[in-house]
């Protein structure tokens, strides 16, 4: 794969993961689909780059951290009664939720793509969905 083939996978990415977050809360149907990209293009990414990822030391001890946070909630989702609803309800809320930030944590590198993610984020959260509950309290809904 070429260097600007893997860029523009990466931008793609940044692009999806941003839709992902942004638009989870406004309809969970699109966060979804955008989810799924995210997934595919990191599973395409992995791939290719192979060979090449590199996590820093730091976000490796998050990522541990995060998977013993996640397995002391694995007997919970066991001895709930219900097995394979507990499994599904596990696997749906860490897996599926936190898998689709490893490949941002693994490709992307560059600043202005993390920065203009957050910036995103954070214009749609609070101006958008703000102002949407604001207007929902204020009807009553």
């Amino acid at each position: 794969m070429s260097q600007a083939t893997q860029q523009h996978l990466i931008k793609a990415l940044a692009i999806s993961a941003t839709g992902m977050v942004c638009l989870t809360r406004i309809s969970m149907a699109l966060g979804e689909v955008f989810n799924g990209i995210v997934l595919l293009l990191g599973i395409i990414l992995f791939y290719q780059m192979r060979k090449e990822i590199e996590i820093p030391e730091e976000v490796k001890g998050y990522v541990r951290a995060y998977l013993i946070f996640v397995l002391s909630t694995l007997p919970a989702a066991l001895l709930g009664g219900d097995i394979p609803k507990g499994m599904h309800e596990f696997l749906q809320m860490w897996l599926w939720r936190f898998v689709v930030f490893l490949p941002v944590i693994a490709f992307i590198r560059k600043r202005k793509y993390l920065i203009n993610m957050l910036t995103a984020y954070g214009r749609v959260w609070c101006g958008l969905l703000c102002n949407i509950d604001s207007v929902g309290f204020t009807l009553g809904e």
